[in-house]
């Protein structure tokens, strides 16, 4: 027996159909294909995506906060060095003030056991408002002693502070 070879087309009209054929075999194969690859690819990397999210959420606030727990750790830290230092500022400066006070009284009780002249003499060359402040201090026969052996110029300066001195004190007296 003979074997039958395939006829060569020899109608042109068939070509048209022949590449129809081709195209519509590669079209429906190249979309199964690609419908497969889109089906797939949500779930690979979609769904994988979607699984983690509410982990990855939740890993990032605990994360967060604990950083805050840090930094809130390390404000506590220092507010509790500024106290510590306030009270340790707010000591000192109460001995400060403490001392202040001493060495004014006594400072007062030495001009006031002077001569009224050497008195006088002292307390002029000190700057106004020290002098004016240890002149309040002193009992008045005794501020008005010393202030009668400075000449006129330096005691009516001082009188005129401790005037002014006076008047605030009873402003706010009266307040």
């Amino acid at each position: 027996m003979m074997a039958r070879v395939a006829k060569p087309v020899r109608s042109l009209a068939a070509i048209p159909l022949l590449l129809a054929g081709f195209v519509w075999l590669g079209t429906t194969g190249a979309h199964t294909a690609e419908k497969t690859m889109t089906e797939k690819a949500p779930m690979a990397d979609g769904g994988f995506c979607t699984n983690i999210k509410d982990a990855a959420s939740e890993a990032r606030a605990a994360f967060r906060l604990k950083k805050l727990k840090e930094v809130e750790k390390q404000i506590e830290e220092r507010i509790a060095a500024l106290e510590e230092k306030s009270q340790e500022i707010k000591s000192w400066l109460e001995r400060r003030e403490n001392f202040i006070e001493k060495a004014q009284n006594q400072l007062v009780d030495i001009y006031k056991l002077m001569r009224p002249d050497a008195a006088a003499l002292q307390i002029s060359a000190l700057d106004e408002m020290t002098a004016a402040a240890i002149l309040l201090k002193l009992k008045p026969r005794t501020a008005s002693t010393i202030l009668n052996e400075m000449d006129a110029k330096t005691a009516a300066r001082l009188a005129s502070f401790v005037s002014y001195a006076a008047k605030k004190a009873g402003k706010k007296g009266k307040s």
